[in-house]
């Protein structure tokens, strides 16, 4: 957690600057308020976060948007009167009161009762005899909100002879499609049909069926397209692009606010991915995950991507997806994990369930959740432009329901790099107007470049660079921070606060 009045003068490599536009001059038409001595420092924070919670969604209950602030300096208060000495250490006993916080929801949103995982296994056994028991969808939706552990399921799986796999996978493959634990080629086979039958029930009219979710499902029906996960119902999809038999490396990357099926249907969610696979050394080819693994957030009033609590909730089904792709024929490649914006704070959440890579590089990241803490067995890296919007944001936090108090700055070992993004030719000239229309064109470029470092057009220098990354990532796993000596494998921050010890072992 960031003292306010510092924060948003804060670069990302941790430095104190002022920004390329201040944030003053975001509001600067406030002046005659803002020469009283009392609120000088108000209309900045104020407005600023108005503005962020506007877009962002965080505005859910009435009277929320000056809680950030309010709730902060409340807590700091709160803190120094109960005996912290300084302000220092009122801000570090609020932000441990935070991360203790944190890691409980987090705890509250990985665990599923035994008896509902129990259940959910009793279902897949009897399957074996009867694969019809999946017949109705609410049975599937039964036996994947159990999240059985993908160890587990890969031991089942791979104790069912071909002719049980077929069975099983005609009467249920969204089930099996979507089942951590089962093999990765049995997941795209089954995906495929899901793609066919849902392709078939499709309306029959020519505009239905030139259509981009119509083209998706043909091209995903007819092997052009691998799915490593699909269930239109859960929202939820996970496009491979590569061959997996043939990789090296792996690359997952998860995207930001408003990520929806369309994107995928339209291409736009697989461009760097795409990218980083074409332009893979020969010699050390590449598979790339796109994922999506639920309902992302979207720019609303009730539903945007500084609620913490959809971060959590998608880092948990993130970490469990990983867990899946251990069990598989890519399990053993180094991993790098590519997050655009709200999917760094998704990426955390799943490190501190337990989840490892190689590499986590942050294309404009938003930051993690508190209690957040960087692997010694991964190397960090983060882009962001300098007007990104996301700088404007690092550490505001409210309670524990919004914002993101652990920014990807150098302070929290992320190796900061410049995307080197050209301006837009509007862009100089419009800036150069005094008053309000000069600081809006800021804001407006940066939304711009906010979203182009995780395209594949005009993002060169990012795109090579994680290339490059890639490649490293493959390299023996040393400890980062000693460079001479093979590190232990990073354990889950998050304490299992609510699991027996029969549930913590996955071999129950």
């Amino acid at each position: 957690m960031h003292f306010l009045d510092v924060t948003l003068r804060r670069s990302a490599s941790g430095v104190f600057v002022e920004p390329e536009i201040s944030g003053f001059a975001l509001v600067g038409r406030l002046q005659p308020i803002g020469r009283l001595p009392v609120v000088r420092r108000l209309p900045l924070l104020v407005c600023l976060v108005l503005v962020v919670q506007l877009l962002g969604g965080a505005l859910s209950e009435e009277g929320r948007g000056l809680s950030p602030m309010m709730s902060t300096a409340v807590t700091v208060a709160s803190a120094v009167s109960t005996g912290a000495a300084t302000v220092s250490s009122a801000v570090t006993a609020a932000a441990t009161t935070a991360a203790d916080s944190t890691r409980h929801a987090i705890a509250v949103a990985a665990h599923v009762d035994l008896d509902e995982r129990e259940s959910a296994m009793a279902l897949l056994d009897s399957a074996r005899a009867t694969p019809t028991v999946f017949a109705n969808p609410s049975t599937v939706t039964r036996v994947l909100d159990a999240a059985l552990p993908a160890v587990i399921v890969e031991r089942w799986w791979n104790g069912l002879d071909a002719a049980e796999r077929a069975g099983l996978m005609t009467a249920a493959p969204v089930l099996v499609g979507n089942l951590d634990g089962v093999s990765l080629e049995d997941r795209v086979a089954a995906n495929r049909l899901t793609a066919a039958r849902t392709l078939a029930a499709y309306p029959r009219t020519g505009s239905d069926l030139a259509s981009a979710e119509a083209s998706y499902l043909a091209k995903a029906a007819s092997g052009i397209v691998s799915l490593y996960a699909f269930d239109v119902a859960r929202d939820s999809i996970v496009e491979i692009v590569g061959d997996p038999g043939t990789a090296t490396r792996a690359l997952v990357f998860t995207p930001g606010t408003t990520a929806s099926l369309t994107d995928f249907y339209t291409g736009n969610m697989q461009s760097l991915a795409s990218w980083e696979v074409a332009k893979a050394p020969v010699s050390q080819p590449t598979v790339a995950f796109v994922s999506k693994i639920g309902s992302f957030p979207e720019w609303s009033v009730s539903d945007g991507p500084l609620d913490n609590r959809r971060s959590i909730e998608l880092g948990v089904s993130f970490h469990r997806f990983n867990e899946g792709l251990d069990t598989t024929a890519v399990g053993s490649l180094a991993r790098t994990s590519v997050e655009h914006s709200f999917g760094s704070s998704v990426g955390g959440v799943a490190e501190m369930l337990g989840t490892r890579f190689e590499t986590r590089i942050v294309l404009g990241g938003v930051g993690m959740v508190a209690g957040w803490l960087p692997s010694e067995t991964t190397r960090y890296v983060a882009y962001a432009a300098g007007n990104d919007v996301t700088r404007y944001i690092y550490g505001l936090v409210n309670g524990d329901a919004v914002g993101y108090a652990v920014s990807p700055s150098a302070g929290n070992s992320f190796e900061q790099r410049d995307p080197a993004l050209a301006s837009d030719s509007w862009y100089l000239p419009l800036r150069l107007f005094a008053g309000v229309v000069g600081p809006a064109i800021e804001v407006v470029e940066g939304f711009i470049n906010h979203n182009k470092v995780a395209s594949a057009s005009g993002n060169t220098s990012v795109l090579e660079s994680i290339r490059s990354d890639i490649v490293l990532s493959a390299a023996p796993r040393v400890d980062l921070r000693s460079g001479d000596a093979p590190a232990d494998p990073p354990t889950a921050h998050v304490e299992a606060l609510f699991l027996t010890p029969r549930e913590s072992n996955p071999e129950w």
